[in-house]
């Protein structure tokens, strides 16, 4: 009763859009009285009682509400007030809810078509849009231009169901709503947006060339034949914009920012490099301070105060082990006192600022820092180092554009070492190849950075590492080791157990060959094995 009685209203002539609301009273009216005759046969009055059922109805503007796409559908309408009694009745699209027969015939649609690969149903001043498809319902979203013919290849959709004409059938048999889009709420920074953000693939643009200017002459010359010449030139500058961002003065976000960095350490005097976590790198060079920064006659019984760590195969192992140990005193009493927290930010500035200046390798040479002038910060000043790269190690150079951090030293020893180490000569990068050592963990950072995700099952043997530049998986690179101590030949004699960065084709890394496992602890080695003529030449007797 409630809902018919707002529902039967008189037409209003002006144009708006209104809220019908009714309150349902209830009161008890008292007629005249009535004869009545007791039991004992005497005569009394009763009076006599009613309830009277009263609806006062009431109209106002249509406040703003989500979900109100609809509207310009209606030049005057009354919109009826109903709560519905139980939660199983409650609409499950948004907006208005009509069929789809009915919906096509007042929003004057003609004709359904194919619009940047989705289907919309379009009319002279309307764009009818499905944007959620349900078991039980569909959401539309109407787009509305009062002035012109619409063009439905001009419009922003966002968010939308991407379906072909034969689904217009199966809208006949469900619930229809027009709304969704014109009200919305931002979900970022919300328990309802979860997800991680990745990187993207975007291409990148280290410089852009600009014009700076244009320049006009004149020139004429009265000797002989009179010459009359004009002259012009522009001007281009090339524009940087590469974005430096400046060293975190925080401890703890120091040590996570440095966890998921990497850099290469290349030993010269064996002719090793290695890829490892930037946070591995600080605290070793931090021991290195610390000893470097000690008397000679002292060193047989030093005491370094700094933690050190167990070991690891991602430098996100480090952060916890670090974490809550930047007030340890390295030197020093009270106010003179030098803690781990003031050394690691100095060592990490100092990589910041050799990074700024490091050439990108080029041709067959490798540049980068000192590691113990990053350590010892001499007065003098530091200068970027060159190394020409041997031939076997020439196919992983690219990396080195790809990476935080680039130093160089010597007698490092073995910075990264397999869990199972006998026997010794299949389980130590060998010596003079300059082959590089690299964690999966580290490779995983590289590979985030242009949108890929190891962890993610794929089927294409190809890695991408850069927009250009992937690893083919070479062979199975975790093999397990059969060799003994006693054994003549290693696993570097394995023709697929060295692994290389080449250069990526269009769409090579969607190609569906096979890729063995790989294991997040694991470790692979780049570089190739050069066969020398007396080699070659004993090969073909």
């Amino acid at each position: 009763m409630d809902w018919l009685c707002k529902s039967i209203r008189m037409p209003r002539s002006d144009d708006a859009l209104l809220l019908s609301t009714s309150s349902c009273y209830v009161s008890r009216c008292t007629e005249s009285a009535e004869n009545e005759y007791r039991d004992d046969g005497e005569k009394t009055l009763r009076p006599k009682f009613e309830l009277h059922l009263q609806f006062f109805l009431t109209f106002n503007p249509l406040p703003m509400m989500k979900y109100d796409c609809w509207q310009p559908l209606f030049k005057s309408c009354f919109v009826v007030e109903h709560k519905t009694p139980h939660q199983d009745d409650k609409p499950l699209g948004r907006g208005l809810e009509l069929s789809f027969d009915m919906m096509m015939a007042i929003t004057a649609v003609e004709y359904p078509m194919i619009v940047h690969g989705g289907l919309v149903f379009v009319g002279y001043h309307t764009v009818v849009v499905p944007t959620k498809i349900h078991a039980n319902y569909v959401q539309f979203h109407l787009d509305v231009n009062a002035a012109e013919q619409i063009n439905p290849y001009s419009l922003s959709y966002g968010q939308r169901v991407l379906c072909g004409t034969e689904v217009i059938e199966n809208f006949k048999t469900v619930r229809c709503f027009i709304g969704w889009r014109d009200a919305a709420h931002i979900l970022l920074g919300t328990t309802e947006l979860r997800t991680p953000v990745k990187f993207s693939n975007g291409q990148r643009r280290r410089r852009t060339l600009h014009m700076n200017g244009i320049s006009a002459g004149f020139q004429a010359l009265s000797a002989g034949p009179a010459q009359v010449g004009l002259t012009g030139s522009a001007n281009f500058v090339f524009v940087s914009h590469k974005l430096s961002f400046l060293p975190s003065s925080i401890y703890s976000k120091m040590l996570r920012n440095a966890s998921n960095q990497v850099a290469i350490v290349n030993d010269l005097g064996t002719r090793r490099s290695w890829l490892v976590p930037r946070i591995s790198l600080l605290l070793h060079m931090a021991h290195a301070s610390v000893r470097e920064h000690t008397p000679e006659h002292l060193l047989d019984t030093l005491i370094d105060p700094i933690p050190f760590c167990d070991p690891h195969h991602d430098g996100s192992s480090l952060v916890g082990a670090l974490d809550g140990q930047g007030d340890v005193v390295v030197w020093g009493e009270g106010q003179d006192s030098f803690r781990l927290r003031t050394l690691l930010l100095g060592l990490n500035i100092n990589l910041l600022k050799a990074v700024e200046i490091t050439e990108a390798s080029s041709g067959n040479s490798l540049f980068g820092f000192e590691f113990m002038d990053i350590v010892t910060e001499p007065g003098r000043g530091a200068e970027m180092r060159e190394m020409p790269v041997m031939r076997s190690g020439r196919n992983w150079l690219h990396l080195s554009k790809l990476v935080d951090t680039i130093v160089f030293c010597a007698g490092l020893g073995e910075a990264i070492a397999p869990v199972e180490r006998r026997p010794v000569t299949c389980n130590s990068l060998p010596i003079g190849h300059d082959y590089l050592a690299a964690p999966m963990s580290c490779l995983s950072h590289l590979t985030k950075r242009c949108g890929g995700d190891l962890s993610l099952p794929m089927q294409s043997c190809h890695v991408m590492l850069s927009q250009d530049r992937c690893w083919t998986v070479a062979g199975d690179p975790f093999r397990k080791c059969r060799h003994d101590e006693k054994s003549k030949t290693t696993c570097w004699e394995h023709k697929d157990i060295l692994q290389n960065v080449r250069k990526a084709a269009n769409g090579q890394n969607l190609q569906p060959t096979h890729r063995p496992r790989l294991p997040s602890a694991g470790v692979v080695v780049f570089g190739q094995k050069i066969v020398r003529v007396s080699e070659l030449f004993e090969l073909l007797l």
